[in-house]
């Protein structure tokens, strides 16, 4: 752990001096017998050194509390979040608050409120803090501040994380070193008129009524359970920053996810649509309501994919500020790099629980939300709210719900990276009237249908490792209509390389020698082809060889070749069996007089 002095052995006191005392005089007595030697001692061995005794971690808990407190940790969620910090997830376990369930939650709650009683843990947990996540400030002061504003929201996170009647838990984040002030002006939207909210409703998307009217099916929609992110159809999770482009990044998932459900993922180029073309671009000169970084709509987004297109991530990144729209960039032909939709978004106002659950499970579906403080530190669990009001501040995307679980909820994904909520996503309930703050006041789809689709750009594959050599001794373990027979029969030709024919293709790699011989060759069109015996008696091995391989036959039939081994129309098959003395020659099969040759006994 980060910190820890070395650990020191105490000290020993040093034993008392003795003193001597006074000799007395000498009296008349015998003189001393002389001392018998002493017997020689073993050297005394090496003292050994205490074993040094585990220091407490930095929140006061044992290593056991430590254990007991990552066991409620899913190995997937650690995994995931570890890989986004900068320390060992052991030394941010007190304040990121990682739980699979309330429990949990509890627990590190109430070590929670030890810690923030004590000033050194606090301010050993705000270094942790600041080193995991790679925080820097511009002054003393700037750092002051972000250090009291990460005290406070450890206060709200101990607060609701103690509230055993909510469902859900909290956190710290990569945002918590800024109060809610500072996280509305720099990572929400600004509230505005016009655009999404003000748009006409349009028809519904189709499938939304679910299978035709009459079939069974139809008494089950909508469906108890809809996940797309379990189903494969959503690309990775975005951090959008601090910046205020929510609206483009959930319009941006949202296409993503249609992309995937109506065309597929295209070859090796994944579906990473440019979130930064839309935050430039959708802006008041091509008559648009959105304002990049100050906040958008996603409706208007999808409108400028359907009227424009959208480039892939690699051609346009992401910067992180509204920025200019380059006209090189538009201009830039970029065939496979863009997409473009068939059509505007769908969108619908005021629906209720039922016509959410119609939409989500055709496609994920973009809702917008009135971001809280708690929403804002979420990190699990099923979200509710009666506080957080019906304001448009934040847009999302719902990818699905469940409502067979024991608190039934929506499940939704956001773009503030992977160290906030549940790697990214969250559960929010699902409740009547406008839904939890306000979800159910505008919802919008895109179309599944595009006119420009991605360029799939797969390498070309590796060629495949080659083959170990097959000996003639190894034979019968060697795949002969795989391996190149060049490999095992070698020899210096008796007779010049037969000139060309039509099975030139499928003879090549098969090999015609063999050991100083030739076993079949495929010359010129010839009554009879020429077979040679001259095949060394070492490599009979007194058992049982065969050589086949099947070609096609001629364009008219033919013949087939009698064999005691039945061979398939225009195949060719060798077999040598030892002891044997007799060749016989195959006839030539083919209306166009190409000859086929084989050996029957060699």
């Amino acid at each position: 752990m980060r910190g820890r002095p070395p650990f020191e052995i105490p000290l020993q006191s040093p034993p008392p001096i003795r003193t001597k005392s006074p000799r007395k005089p000498p009296s008349n007595r015998k003189p001393p017998s002389p001392r018998k030697a002493p017997n020689p001692r073993k050297p005394p061995s090496p003292r050994k050194s205490p074993k040094p005794v585990p220091r407490p971690s930095p929140s006061g808990s044992t290593p056991s509390t430590l254990g007991r407190f990552l066991n409620f940790v899913p190995s997937g969620l650690a995994t995931g979040v570890q890989s986004y910090l900068r320390i060992p997830l052991a030394d941010a376990y007190s304040w990121l608050v990682l739980s699979d369930s309330k429990a949990g939650a509890l627990q590190q709650a109430a070590q929670l409120q030890l810690d923030l009683a004590n000033t050194n843990v606090m301010a050993q947990m705000w270094t942790q803090y600041a080193i995991a996540f790679g925080k820097t400030y511009g002054s003393a002061q700037a750092a002051l501040v972000a250090q009291q504003n990460f005290q406070s929201n450890l206060q709200t996170v101990q607060s609701i994380n103690s509230d055993t009647s909510l469902h859900f838990w909290t956190g710290c984040n990569i945002y918590c070193d800024m109060d809610f002030a500072s996280f509305q002006s720099n990572v929400l939207m600004t509230e505005q008129a016009g655009g999404d909210a003000a748009a006409a409703a349009t028809e519904q998307p189709p499938g939304v009524n679910g299978p035709a009217p009459g079939r069974r099916l139809q008494e089950l929609w909508p469906p108890i359970k809809v996940d797309w992110k379990a189903a494969g159809k959503m690309s990775p999770i975005r951090d959008q920053g601090s910046c205020g482009s929510c609206w483009a990044f959930a319009s941006t998932a949202a296409i993503e996810a249609a992309y995937r459900i109506g065309s597929g993922e295209p070859g090796c180029h994944s579906v990473d649509l440019s979130e930064q073309q839309l935050v430039s671009c959708v802006n008041d000169p091509r008559g648009y309501d959105s304002q990049g970084c100050k906040g958008g709509w996603s409706g208007e987004a999808i409108n400028y994919v359907y009227k424009y297109f959208q480039k892939h991530e690699t051609t346009w990144p992401y910067t992180g500020t509204t920025d200019v729209c380059y006209k090189s960039r538009l201009e830039d032909p970029s065939p496979g790099e863009r997409v473009r939709l068939s059509r505007s978004y769908y969108a619908a106002h005021d629906v209720d629980q039922a016509e959410l659950k119609s939409w989500v499970a055709v496609a994920p579906t973009v809702i917008y939300f009135c971001t809280d403080k708690a929403w804002h530190l979420y990190s699990g669990g099923v979200y509710s709210s009666s506080s957080c009001g019906s304001c448009v501040n934040h847009a999302m995307v719902v990818v699905g719900y469940d409502i067979t679980a024991s608190q039934p909820y929506w499940l939704i994904r956001n773009s503030w990276g992977y160290t906030w909520g549940d790697l990214g996503y969250a559960k929010a309930a699902i409740v009547r009237g406008k839904g939890t703050c306000g979800m159910y006041q505008t919802i919008i789809q895109p179309s599944w249908a595009f006119t420009e689709r991605l360029k799939g750009y797969c390498p070309p594959p590796s060629p495949p490792p080659p083959k170990p050599p097959c000996f003639m001794h190894e034979i019968r373990n060697c795949n002969l209509n795989d391996q190149v027979l060049d490999n095992v029969l070698t020899a210096d030709p008796i007779s010049p390389s037969p000139s060309p024919s039509r099975f030139g293709d499928i003879l090549d790699g098969l090999g015609d020698k063999i050991d100083g011989g030739l076993i079949f060759t495929t010359p010129s069109p010839s009554p009879e082809p020429t077979i040679f015996k001259n095949v060394d008696p070492a490599d009979r091995l007194g058992g049982r060889l065969g050589l086949r391989r099947q070609l096609r036959g001629g364009a008219a039939g033919g013949e087939a070749a009698e064999s005691h081994s039945e061979a398939a129309s225009g195949g060719v098959e060798g077999v040598a069996e030892g002891g044997g003395e007799a060749l016989e020659r195959a006839r030539a099969v083919g209306a166009e007089g190409e000859d086929v040759a084989w050996v029957d006994e060699v």
